[in-house]
């Protein structure tokens, strides 16, 4: 959890900028230059939004006695 805000920041920066890029070669291989952009822009926040709540609500899921217990021992032989 201490990492989440850098996990955050490049989750999203990764997202737009990849499928920018996608939405850019398909504009080159199709046209339509500007509109192909904003959809794979679009597409790839969402999508990084999405990666970004579900491991935020996974990091909260409540933890039983040996997911706990296997927690500790990970953090001592670290």
């Amino acid at each position: 959890m201490a990492d989440s805000a850098w996990t955050i920041v490049s989750r999203l920066i990764s997202g737009l900028v990849l499928y920018t890029a996608v939405g850019w070669l398909l504009s080159v291989w199709i046209g339509h230059q500007a509109v192909l952009m904003a959809i794979g822009a679009g597409f790839g926040l969402l999508l990084s939004y999405y990666l970004i709540f579900k491991s935020l609500r996974r990091d909260e899921e409540p933890l039983d006695a040996q997911a706990i217990h296997v927690q500790r021992v990970k953090r001592h032989y670290r």
